[in-house]
């Protein structure tokens, strides 16, 4: 019996994947790498640490750490976040769903706090959350389970007891390594992909996000 909920933030609450790629590109290019949108696709859903670890393999970049790129970039995603930041469409029905019919709803991200806290200040979503973890909490971020290990110790559930939604195939991996059950919302860079197959349900491009899930979340 599902007893909570946990939520992925970026392309499950918000938008904001279009906003890291953005921030992303503008921080590497001031460093002299020129990322495209296709290689970007091939690190959606992990931390952005990782992200900037994955890309200095590729290129040098001399003088600045791991650490102080992803906090620029981290920065600049937060700017945009309170410029442009906008919720997916019909997300605040089924988060009332949630927190009305469960025990609990937690939230489990790859992004720090401080872009956690600004994605819920912009949205005025604290209000549904009773348990929020990042993965700067962890050794290691999404696919590891890390994170949504956390949640359920934090929200004193065993795996079975719980349903996560994740829109990239990274989350998916760390919802089920993690053995709970976990409903996919491909983002729009992933629609088709069938590594999703791994997840309990798939959401495909031609249903609407809120009435399909909420649909999914009742009768689960």
């Amino acid at each position: 019996m599902i007893k909570v909920i946990i939520f992925d933030m970026d392309g499950v609450l918000i938008d904001s994947v279009p906003l890291w790629r953005q921030a992303e590109r503008e921080v590497f290019a001031e460093l002299g790498f020129f990322i495209t949108k296709e290689q970007q696709s091939k690190t959606l859903g992990l931390a952005i640490r990782e992200i900037v670890t994955y890309w200095s393999e590729f290129h040098d970049f001399s003088g600045i750490s791991v650490n102080e790129i992803a906090g620029k970039i981290e920065s600049r995603a937060i700017e945009l976040i309170n410029e442009r930041g906008k919720m997916i469409e019909g997300i605040e029905e089924v988060l009332k769903y949630a927190y009305e019919n469960f025990s609990n709803v937690g939230l489990a991200s790859s992004s720090s706090y401080s872009v956690i806290n600004a994605v819920l200040t912009k949205l005025n979503f604290k209000k549904y959350f009773s348990v929020v973890r990042s993965v700067q909490d962890e050794e290691f971020g999404k696919p590891h389970p890390a994170v949504y290990m956390s949640a359920l110790k934090k929200l004193e559930v065993s795996p079975w007891e719980c349903l996560v939604l994740e829109d990239s195939l990274q989350g998916v991996l760390s919802a089920k390594a993690a053995r709970t059950k976990c409903l996919a919302l491909p983002n729009k860079y992933l629609i088709g992909d069938n590594r999703f197959i791994i997840a309990d349900y798939v959401l495909t491009e031609s249903k609407k996000y809120s009435l399909d899930a909420l649909d999914y979340i009742r009768n689960v």
